[in-house]
């Protein structure tokens, strides 16, 4: 099944609770971190998984380890400071790729929506 949604479909759309941020996803760095989201597809392998997510403000630690992730921010931003490289924004109508094994920190100053794809290289 196709799934399409616009950026302003995925600002408004009403999300699944999943709790406050935790590993692996992220390592909330000041504090509790409340999640939400809506899985729109997944593999049956779960190694490619697209959908919505929504993260409150605040910091976190990210480590993608094997995973990796395209995001498209469609409320708030996401100010990355990547452990090696420069720091860089990605705002609401912007794109960024994360490779596998990037490590760095998420700076969300205000609620955070994004669509996104997650792959996992598997052996």
């Amino acid at each position: 099944m196709v799934f399409t949604v616009s950026d302003r479909a995925a600002a408004d759309m009403d999300l699944d609770a999943y709790g406050p941020l935790a590993p692996p996803v992220g390592q909330p760095l000041d504090g509790e971190m409340l999640t939400s989201g809506k899985v729109f597809w997944q593999s049956d392998n779960e190694a490619i998984m697209t959908g919505v997510w929504e993260c409150a403000a605040g910091r976190m630690r990210a480590d993608f380890g094997n995973d990796g992730e395209m995001v498209h921010v469609v409320k708030g931003t996401i100010r990355a400071i990547p452990d090696e490289g420069e720091e860089f924004v990605v705002s609401p109508g912007e794109s960024a790729t994360f490779p596998p094994n990037w490590k760095g920190e998420w700076v969300l100053e205000t609620p955070m929506r994004k669509l996104y794809c997650t792959f996992t290289f598997k052996d």
